[in-house]
């Protein structure tokens, strides 16, 4: 039986992020100042707040991590350490609030400086795309795809395609659950190899790929109940990123 439709997409990315939403992020995030400084100190308004929801949670924590470490460490002369240590910093933790949330502090100046720095995030958006101004790309196509959204014939530019009609892949409630898991993995996954890829370390990007391709086999396993679905990635040599096949048969 001929497959219902076959999706196959490529992540992608762009020489430089759109300056917008470097913009965006800049601006929003210095207007934010006041709010989360706000919510900090309605959080943490006290030293015995500290203590309990930073300090010791922090050493809670800390202890659990060391718990398995071998011989060669002094395990509870660190534990004594971290927890006295933290638990007597309120006061310089305080301080340190009210100067990095000062308006021209810390906070604004980091939010200067580190504003080109937000150029890394063309790599995820490469595997989800920008509909306002760009379009879906890899993950969304996917996910929209797998959960019967038709809308994506409309969005399909090269060198995407789609052959078929879009029917939903994915049996209830896994059209809705698995969707966003897909997104997710693509993103993480495709991101991760593109930057082994940068690096020239084949091996770390191949693993990269394996790793999602066990994912999608799980989301496979979700298909419409007598259906066919395969949800294949691979790394592809002529865009220089992931590649993703999707290919489903409904029921006969």
């Amino acid at each position: 039986m001929p497959s219902t439709w076959v999706l196959t997409v490529y992540g992608n990315l762009a020489d430089s992020l759109p300056t917008d939403v470097q913009a965006k992020w800049h601006d929003v995030s210095k207007a934010e100042r006041a709010r989360i400084l706000s919510h900090l100190l309605t959080k943490i308004p006290n030293v015995t707040a500290f203590q309990d929801k930073l300090a010791d949670a922090s050493s809670d924590r800390y202890e659990s991590f060391l718990g398995s470490v071998g011989g060669d460490w002094n395990k509870d002369e660190i534990l004594m350490k971290q927890r006295v240590k933290l638990n007597r910093k309120y006061a310089d933790w305080d301080s340190g609030v009210d100067s990095a949330f000062a308006v021209d502090g810390a906070f604004e100046k980091g939010v200067d400086n580190k504003q080109g720095k937000l150029e890394a995030l063309r790599y995820p958006m490469g595997l989800v795309g920008k509909k306002s101004t760009d379009r879906w790309r890899c993950g969304s196509l996917v996910a929209l795809a797998l959960g019967g959204d038709t809308r994506i014939a409309r969005y399909i530019t090269s060198p995407d395609t789609l052959a078929g009609t879009i029917e939903v892949a994915l049996k209830s409630p896994y059209n809705v659950y698995d969707r966003p898991l897909v997104v997710a993995s693509i993103v993480k996954y495709g991101t991760l190899a593109k930057f082994a890829d940068e690096a020239d370390d084949t091996t770390v990007r191949d693993a990269c790929v394996t790793a999602l391709d066990t994912i999608m086999t799980e989301v496979e396993g979700h298909k419409v109940t007598d259906s066919t679905l395969a949800i294949t990635p691979s790394w592809d040599d002529t865009y220089n990123h992931l590649k993703v096949i999707v290919d489903y048969t409904k029921p006969a």
